[in-house]
């Protein structure tokens, strides 16, 4: 039987990062970024009308109310808006969504090292503490 100890340290470990992939989870939702821009009359300095931009992961969401020319609501996908405008580089958002995937492959390994190691004997620890910060490391965390 594994020591009390043992138990208690890998079961807090893999409870820390069961919380810390819930809290990854939640930023990968629905909305990553929001931000309100004032509409203005093509080259006057009047500005009567708002538009609300929410990007999510694949989509967005550009909301017009009380634009001067144009309103409503238009939803667009955001790979093609970034090669569009070429402001941010596809690379790089491609890149941030790799490493997020990653980074919960290997904190769901660490987890699983973990549960195994607290109730695993003592000869039988897969990989020890090593592997749970090998794991660790290589989420991010």
């Amino acid at each position: 039987m594994p020591s009390t100890a043992k138990t208690l340290h890998f079961i807090s470990s893999a409870l820390i990062t069961a919380i810390s992939v819930g809290l990854m989870g939640y930023a990968m939702s629905k909305q990553w970024a929001r931000t309100t821009i004032q509409c203005a009359r093509g080259g006057s300095g009047l500005f009567n009308g708002t538009a609300i931009l929410t990007l999510e992961l694949f989509s967005g969401n550009l909301e017009r109310t009380s634009c001067p020319s144009f309103g409503g609501d238009e939803r667009f996908n955001v790979f093609p808006k970034l090669t569009e405008t070429g402001v941010t580089p596809l690379a790089l958002y491609s890149m941030v969504l790799c490493l997020l995937v990653l980074c919960l492959l290997f904190s769901a390994c660490s987890i699983l090292i973990c549960l195994y190691n607290s109730v695993s004997n003592p000869y039988e620890t897969y990989m020890g503490p090593v592997g749970v910060y090998t794991c660790s490391s290589l989420s991010g965390k």
